[in-house]
């Protein structure tokens, strides 16, 4: 069975995330916000910004190579 490796997790959230916002700002209707219910959603939004920033730091080489 083949893992998931983080790239891939903070890649999936940062999309989710992106289509969430998308749909929020031409229809205004937060997505997530309905599906997922208070805490759950503010745990969420964390995790998203946390895989902005290992984006962010992979991108600009801080983090070691992966091979």
């Amino acid at each position: 069975m083949k893992f998931l490796n983080i790239d891939t997790i903070a890649m999936f959230l940062l999309m989710i995330a992106g289509l969430n916002a998308g749909v929020s700002a031409v229809f205004d209707y937060d997505a997530l916000g309905q599906v997922l219910n208070g805490g759950v959603s503010t745990a969420f939004y964390a995790l998203v910004g946390l895989s902005a920033c290992y984006a962010i730091a992979d991108r600009m080489g801080v983090l070691p190579a992966n091979d």
